[in-house]
């Protein structure tokens, strides 16, 4: 174990030092990017906005397929029936959301004076704002199932417990069942006839 701790802090220590070693060269990097980029905005526009438009159709319809996937695990019966339309509404909607994503993204950036602006943000937060919420119904729907297999579970082999079996708590097994049987009162000895007093006879 000590072993182990002495590797594990000599492992933190390398590491440490490794992020602030890199740290500079990586933003240097990164500013003389971003200060190209600014001064040459006119260029890159379009390729930013291309660029928003495929993350957005991927991010999107990833979370587009888990949600379907678990509508059909949760919901069969209304997947079953309602199958095309809902796949084609997830389709037309991250096409559409990203299109629109995309085209913020190339408007926001028409003047490079005017950055950063509300725009730029306003049309980030519309990017992301279709997965997260997507996400949060695909969460919603999956605690709602459990709720609900939870508050109808059977007991073991789909019957329910039964209330005088021996693990039923707060109530007798058969150890109580014996014992309520010995505390009923035994039955009355018979008595011992009584002595004939008649004479016999000779």
């Amino acid at each position: 174990m000590d072993r182990l701790r002495r590797l594990s802090r000599h492992q933190a220590v390398d590491l440490a030092l490794l992020i602030v070693g890199i740290s500079a060269p990586i933003g240097l990097l990164l500013v003389n990017s971003a200060a190209y980029v600014m001064s040459h905005l006119d260029k890159f526009r379009l390729s930013i906005g291309i660029a928003a438009v495929l993350s957005s159709l991927a991010l999107s319809g990833l979370t587009a397929h888990t949600v379907l996937g678990r509508v059909a695990a949760y919901v069969p019966e209304l997947y079953a029936r309602y199958r095309v339309w809902m796949i084609g509404a997830a389709a037309v909607s991250v096409v559409a959301w990203s299109l629109f994503g995309g085209w913020g993204a190339y408007q926001s950036l028409s003047d490079a004076r005017h950055l950063p602006n509300l725009a730029v943000t306003l049309t980030a937060l519309w990017l992301l704002a279709l997965p997260f919420a997507m996400n949060f119904f695909s969460g919603w729907l999956r605690r709602r199932r459990e709720a609900a297999g939870a508050a109808g579970s059977p007991g073991p082999a789909g019957l329910p417990e039964a209330a005088d079996s021996p693990g039923a708590a707060g109530l007798p097994g058969a150890a109580g069942s014996a014992g309520a049987a010995e505390a009923q009162p035994a039955a009355p000895e018979a008595k011992p006839a009584a002595p004939d007093l008649r004479p016999g006879r000779d």
